[in-house]
């Protein structure tokens, strides 16, 4: 039955008990004769059904509410994307040119959002995590301590922090700063690596 998906009964009876089944859409003029039993061609026949669902589907898809409920959620999206800040647009910017290696050029725009809007933890940790990948290891630990600061549950600031301070050789320092992190996050493995790490040597 499966060359029968898509069709459904269409009413039209001919002489000697023949009758029409076409396809839910026109295409032309291509008819196949095919033998059915009387329980193929009833309204209660699977095929049959299953063409009823796909008409209804496609139906309710294509209903002005549907169209209309698409329109809005896209409108919504660009709306939501055109609601940025000043700030919140350099700071995307800079996390767009982070994610392409360019760390200069992201400490930037996280300079331009924090110029914008100082009471952010975010981006000063985002710049510290920058300066962190341009080995500016005093200026991560200030901008991170700068965002503990605003936000002292910043596990990302803390641990930018802790790697910072590791790589100043303020090794006691680092540690606490990951005990933090572990204390905010006892699953984040990261922390764990580096303290395991530093307490080893």
């Amino acid at each position: 039955m499966s060359e029968l998906q898509g069709y459904v009964p269409v009413v039209g009876i001919l002489p000697r008990g023949d009758a029409f089944l076409a396809r839910v859409f026109d295409d032309g003029e291509d008819f196949k004769r095919m033998d059915f039993g009387v329980e193929e061609v009833s309204s209660t026949a699977q095929w049959v059904l299953d063409a009823k669902d796909f008409n209804e589907r496609k139906r309710l898809r294509e209903s002005p509410e549907a169209i209309f409920q698409r329109i809005t959620a896209d409108k919504k999206t660009k709306s939501e994307v055109e609601e940025l800040s000043p700030a919140e647009a350099s700071r995307e910017d800079g996390n767009s040119a982070f994610r392409a290696g360019k760390y200069r050029e992201a400490v930037d725009w996280y300079t331009k959002a924090i110029e914008l809007e100082s009471a952010k933890a975010v981006a000063y940790s985002n710049r510290a995590m920058a300066y962190l990948k341009l080995e500016c290891f005093a200026e991560a630990e200030s901008d991170a301590t700068e965002a503990l600061e605003l936000d002292s549950k910043n596990v990302k600031a803390m641990f930018r922090r802790g790697c910072a301070r590791e790589a100043m050789g303020l090794m006691e320092q680092a540690k606490e700063d990951f005990k933090c992190v572990l204390e905010l996050d006892d699953k984040n493995s990261a922390a764990k690596k580096r303290l395991a790490a530093l307490q080893e040597g």
